[in-house]
Protein backbone atom coordinates (compact mmCIF):
# COMPACT_ATOMS: atom_id res chain seq x y z
CA UNK A 1 0.00 0.00 0.00
CA UNK A 2 1.28 3.31 -0.97
CA UNK A 3 1.43 5.99 1.53
CA UNK A 4 0.29 9.27 0.58
CA UNK A 5 2.33 12.67 0.60
CA UNK A 6 1.49 13.67 4.22
CA UNK A 7 2.07 10.54 5.54
CA UNK A 8 5.64 10.42 3.49
CA UNK A 9 5.74 13.90 5.48
CA UNK A 10 4.54 12.43 8.96
CA UNK A 11 7.58 9.34 8.54
CA UNK A 12 10.09 12.28 7.85
CA UNK A 13 9.02 13.81 11.05
CA UNK A 14 9.14 10.70 12.70
CA UNK A 15 12.33 9.92 12.00
CA UNK A 16 13.65 13.45 13.13
CA UNK A 17 11.74 13.07 16.26
CA UNK A 18 13.49 9.54 16.95
CA UNK A 19 16.87 11.22 16.40
CA UNK A 20 16.41 14.27 18.87
CA UNK A 21 14.31 12.64 21.51
CA UNK A 22 17.35 9.99 21.96
CA UNK A 23 19.96 12.63 22.30
CA UNK A 24 17.98 14.11 25.03
CA UNK A 25 16.88 11.17 26.75
CA UNK A 26 13.46 11.03 26.52
CA UNK A 27 12.83 8.09 26.05
CA UNK A 28 9.06 7.75 26.14
CA UNK A 29 8.61 9.98 23.13
CA UNK A 30 11.44 7.97 21.51
CA UNK A 31 9.28 4.57 21.90
CA UNK A 32 5.99 6.24 20.55
CA UNK A 33 7.74 7.98 17.90
CA UNK A 34 8.94 4.54 17.13
CA UNK A 35 5.98 2.48 17.18
CA UNK A 36 4.10 4.95 14.84
CA UNK A 37 7.50 5.08 12.78
CA UNK A 38 6.82 1.05 12.27
CA UNK A 39 3.21 1.05 11.62
CA UNK A 40 3.87 3.32 8.61
CA UNK A 41 7.45 1.88 7.14
CA UNK A 42 5.78 -1.56 7.36
CA UNK A 43 2.80 -0.34 4.79
CA UNK A 44 5.42 0.85 1.78
CA UNK A 45 9.11 -0.13 2.83
CA UNK A 46 10.17 0.41 -0.36
CA UNK A 47 9.34 4.08 -0.42
CA UNK A 48 10.60 4.79 3.45
CA UNK A 49 13.51 3.00 2.99
CA UNK A 50 14.41 5.64 -0.44
CA UNK A 51 14.08 8.43 1.83
CA UNK A 52 17.43 10.09 3.32
CA UNK A 53 18.66 8.76 6.66
CA UNK A 54 19.43 11.59 9.10
CA UNK A 55 22.74 10.88 10.98
CA UNK A 56 24.12 12.64 13.88
CA UNK A 57 27.57 11.76 15.61
CA UNK A 58 28.04 12.48 19.01
CA UNK A 59 31.02 11.80 21.82
CA UNK A 60 30.57 8.95 24.14
CA UNK A 61 30.94 10.93 27.39
CA UNK A 62 29.26 13.87 26.42
CA UNK A 63 25.41 14.49 28.15
CA UNK A 64 23.77 13.72 24.75
CA UNK A 65 25.67 10.80 24.14
CA UNK A 66 25.13 9.27 27.91
CA UNK A 67 21.18 10.40 26.72
CA UNK A 68 21.35 8.13 23.65
CA UNK A 69 23.31 5.27 25.54
CA UNK A 70 20.12 5.53 28.17
CA UNK A 71 18.00 5.07 25.06
CA UNK A 72 19.15 2.03 23.49
CA UNK A 73 19.82 -0.04 26.64
CA UNK A 74 16.08 0.99 27.85
CA UNK A 75 15.41 -0.26 23.76
CA UNK A 76 16.48 -4.07 24.41
CA UNK A 77 15.01 -4.57 27.18
CA UNK A 78 11.50 -3.17 25.66
CA UNK A 79 9.07 -5.59 24.48
CA UNK A 80 8.45 -4.76 20.29
CA UNK A 81 5.11 -4.53 18.33
CA UNK A 82 4.63 -6.74 15.88
CA UNK A 83 5.07 -4.01 13.42
CA UNK A 84 8.45 -3.39 14.80
CA UNK A 85 9.60 -7.16 14.64
CA UNK A 86 8.10 -6.86 11.14
CA UNK A 87 10.25 -3.81 10.45
CA UNK A 88 13.33 -4.98 11.47
CA UNK A 89 12.85 -8.59 10.03
CA UNK A 90 12.39 -6.77 6.53
CA UNK A 91 15.67 -4.61 6.69
CA UNK A 92 17.67 -7.69 7.60
CA UNK A 93 15.90 -9.03 4.07
CA UNK A 94 17.03 -6.24 2.23
CA UNK A 95 20.20 -6.43 3.63
CA UNK A 96 21.17 -9.62 2.77
CA UNK A 97 19.78 -9.07 -0.68
CA UNK A 98 22.23 -6.53 -1.39
CA UNK A 99 25.35 -8.67 0.35
CA UNK A 100 24.20 -11.27 -2.41
CA UNK A 101 23.98 -9.62 -5.05
CA UNK A 102 27.08 -7.62 -4.39
CA UNK A 103 28.96 -11.23 -4.23
CA UNK A 104 26.95 -12.67 -6.79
Amino acid sequence: MKLSPTELNRVRELRTSMMIDAALGHHKNFKTASKEYASLAVRDFDTVKKLPAQKISVPLFSKAGMNMLYVRICELFRIKTPDEKLLRKMGKEELTKRKLNLQG
